[in-house]
C-alpha cells in the first residue's frame, strides 16, 4: 500500500524515509529465518532495481538456534552503528537491529551521525547519553522525528523498538 509522504516525493526527506522502509521490511523478515543481521551500515544496505531493499554482509550475523536472544561474545562490526548491547556484550535481539536503523535514519534527516568522534568516543556515547534530538540539528524536523529516532535510540532496549515492524508502525505516523 502506497502512503502519502509530508515531504516532496523526490526530496531526500523522501529518499531518506523510502529506504528506510525498505530496510526495516528487510529486517523484519530475517528474524523469521532466525537470522539476526548485527552489520546493518550503508555500505550492507543494497536496492534492487526493483525497489527491494537487500542487506549484505552476513559475516558477523547471529544465526539463532532458539527464540532465546544470544550474548555477543566479541564486539564485532562497525563501530558508529552499533547498539549499545554490541558494544557492551549483552543480548542481541531485533532491537539491535532497530538501534542500527536509527543510526541511519538519523544520518539521512540529519546530515550528521548521532554518535561522533573516534572509535572509543563513539562507542562511549552509544553506551551512556543520549544523542541530540534531531530537530535540535536539523530545525525543519518535527516533533515526530524526534520521537520516532529517541526511541529507535534508546539505550534501554525496553524503551526501544522491539522489532522492525513496531518501527515501521511509527515510521508510517511520521511520514
Amino acid at each position: 500500500v502506497e502512503r502519502p509522504c509530508r515531504a516532496p516525493p523526490h526530496s531526500p526527506a523522501a529518499r531518506a524515509f523510502e529506504t528506510t522502509r525498505k530496510t526495516a521490511e528487510a529486517l523484519d523478515s530475517a528474524p523469521r529465518q532466525h537470522i539476526i543481521p548485527r552489520g546493518l551500515k550503508p555500505a550492507n544496505i543494497l536496492l534492487t532495481e526493483d525497489g527491494r531493499a537487500k542487506i549484505t554482509d552476513f559475516g558477523i550475523a547471529k544465526v539463532v538456534a532458539t527464540e532465546d536472544a544470544q550474548r555477543t561474545l566479541a564486539i564485532m562490526g562497525t563501530p558508529a552503528y552499533m547498539s549499545p548491547e554490541q558494544v557492551t556484550g549483552g543480548q542481541i535481539d531485533a532491537a539491535s537491529d532497530v538501534f542500527s536503523l536509527g543510526i541511519l535514519l538519523y544520518l539521512m534527516l540529519t546530515g550528521e551521525k548521532p554518535f561522533s568522534g573516534d572509535t572509543a568516543a563513539v562507542m562511549f556515547k552509544i553506551a551512556y547519553p543520549d544523542p541530540a534530538p534531531p530537530s535540535q540539528v536539523k530545525p525543519a524536523l518535527g516533533l515526530g522525528h524526534d520521537f520516532l529516532l529517541l526511541r529507535a535510540l534508546a539505550k534501554d532496549k525496553k524503551k526501544r523498538y522491539a522489532s522492525a515492524r513496531e518501527f515501521l508502525d511509527d515510521l508510517d505516523d511520521v511520514e
